[in-house]
């Protein structure tokens, strides 16, 4: 009789255990795409890292000199004078493998839109966007360099 609570346990241990998925587990790891992205124009720097319900979210964390400074392009009037460093331009971004990343955003403060967009590690320190309305097809391409956090100082 002492061996039925003793198998009880186990076979309890190994339903949970079954149970915890693999993208569980992965999800706990980092992703390839954080880390600080120059864009293709050169004239910002994007930190990408892990945000709510483990996506992936952008900030700009480097502005050129001379570049805008404030989000005047918006078309909420109230927001014209909230600085782009440190704005949120890229979010909601869900895992579809270790490389990629879909059905995201990206605001783009030069327009002062935002388009839907998709992302994808092409090599190991490229990354691919594109930015689109409606379908992937209706868009745009840009290709990101990976940058180290020591070769720029970071906006305040």
């Amino acid at each position: 009789m002492k061996l039925l609570p003793a198998l009880f346990l186990t076979a309890i241990t190994t339903l949970t255990i079954s149970m915890t998925s693999p993208q569980a587990h992965a999800k706990q790891q980092a992703s390839p795409l954080e880390g600080s992205w120059l864009t293709e124009n050169e004239r910002a720097i994007i930190k990408i890292e892990r945000c709510n319900d483990n996506n992936l979210c952008g900030y700009v964390d480097w502005i050129i000199e001379g570049g805008l400074q404030k989000d005047i392009h918006n078309e909420d009037e109230s927001l014209h004078e909230r600085p782009i460093c440190g704005l949120k331009i890229l979010g909601d971004f869900t895992q579809e493998s270790p490389t990629e990343w879909e059905d995201g955003f990206i605001y783009k403060a030069d327009d002062g839109d935002t388009y839907n967009a998709n992302l994808e590690l092409t090599e190991p320190d490229t990354l691919k966007l594109r930015g689109y309305i409606g379908i992937s097809l209706l868009g745009k391409t840009q290709y990101w360099t990976r940058t180290d956090k020591s070769s720029y100082k970071a906006c305040e």
